[in-house]
């Protein structure tokens, strides 16, 4: 039954880290929906695939399962709907099978991020389970569990003390995205078709998502506030960094877990300076005389020497390197806002932060990359 939820539930108070986790997809095959979040398919379309089985379920409230034969020379499929990960750096894939099939044949998964246009198989890196998978080639098969599926007898009937839980991490493949299925393929791999082995079962399929406990976009301090991606964001207490993350394209940072104390964020940024020209050093001539007041980030990007102290050698300093005449600043290249905030976080955090090119005090950089 279709159970896909998109509001996502926190759990917090943690002493040592603040995070969120959501069901993304679940099926479970059960009542009044059956098998509605999924979808069947096989390359002959004339022969039975994927369907409902009630002598065999997972779970002590279960009394469905789904389940399906080896078909002769045949690939099957059984395909979930599409779903999203945006939001959620770690996303777990979920599932309690029997796989009563020959070693030949193949019982793989694969994920897609682009709503099945494309496709691509799990193998031991994203396998958390205790199954023989990697070693048969990253497939299921009757002797993943040694001798529990009886790999050396195929007419043996499944029963219910086979089932056994699966657990995949596709975080590397599937976070963030907003069209990601899942998919069990059911291959024939020679020409004995089933070989009397009674087939794949599945039961509580679930796609679940560990949210950031902390959250922000880095950009930069124009009219326009232009997102950053790519720029690292470090977390740190008493100025040692214990974890950092990388903007994606749309400026996000997040983390999941947060020390307890007094943090502060940090950016590091490697892209190219520019967007100063003669009337950022005109601004910082003003400032000094006392016609405007800087403040905040613009003031932090006037000081290019580094002093501590905005006046005519700033500015000075800024028409040089406008006109080329020196290639830097003593004080670098870029500064960023560096955020402090205090942990335990007692709900979802959303700290935002801003960066300038020293020197463009007006923020007129209007591409930085």
């Amino acid at each position: 039954m279709r159970k896909i939820i998109f509001l996502a539930f926190c759990l917090f108070f943690f002493l040592q880290e603040s995070f969120s986790q959501v069901i993304l997809f679940h099926e479970d095959f059960e009542a009044p929906g059956g098998d509605d979040s999924v979808v069947s398919t096989t390359l002959i379309p004339t022969v039975n695939d994927w369907g409902l089985n009630t002598r065999l379920y997972c779970g002590a409230y279960s009394q469905v399962c789904d389940s399906c034969q080896v078909k002769p020379s045949s690939i099957t499929y059984l395909t979930t709907e599409n779903f999203s990960t945006h939001g959620y750096p770690q996303v777990i894939l979920y599932f309690d099978q029997i796989c009563k099939v020959d070693f030949m044949d193949m019982a793989t998964i694969q994920v897609s991020i682009d709503g099945g246009l494309t496709w691509t198989q799990l193998t031991g890196q994203q396998y958390l389970g205790t199954g023989q998978f990697q070693a048969n080639g990253n497939h299921f098969a009757a002797n993943s569990y040694g001798n529990l599926w009886q790999p050396a007898s195929p007419a043996a009937l499944p029963l219910n003390p086979w089932w056994r839980l699966e657990t995949f991490d596709i975080s590397n493949l599937a976070n963030e995205s907003a069209n990601v299925k899942v998919r069990f393929k059911l291959q024939d791999g020679g020409s004995v078709g089933p070989n009397n082995n009674k087939g794949w079962y599945l039961d509580n399929i679930r796609v679940e998502g560990t949210g950031y406990g902390l959250s922000g976009i880095v950009s930069y301090a124009s009219p326009v506030s232009q997102a950053m991606a790519g720029v690292t964001v470090l977390l740190t207490i008493s100025g040692s960094t214990y974890n950092s993350a990388i903007t994606n394209n749309s400026g996000t940072y997040g983390f999941t877990t947060v020390n307890p104390g007094t943090n502060i964020l940090f950016v590091n940024c490697n892209k190219p300076w520019g967007g100063v020209n003669s009337s950022d050093a005109l601004l910082v001539l003003k400032h000094f005389v006392g016609m405007i007041q800087l403040s905040g980030l613009a003031l932090q990007a006037a000081d290019v020497n580094g002093d501590q102290v905005v006046n005519a050698a700033d500015a000075l300093m800024i028409l040089q390197r406008f006109t080329g005449m020196i290639n830097s600043f003593p004080s670098g290249d870029w500064v960023f806002e560096s955020p402090m905030f205090t942990a335990p976080l007692t709900q979802v955090a959303n700290i935002p932060i801003q960066g300038l090119c020293y020197g463009d005090v007006n923020g007129s950089y209007l591409t930085p990359p």
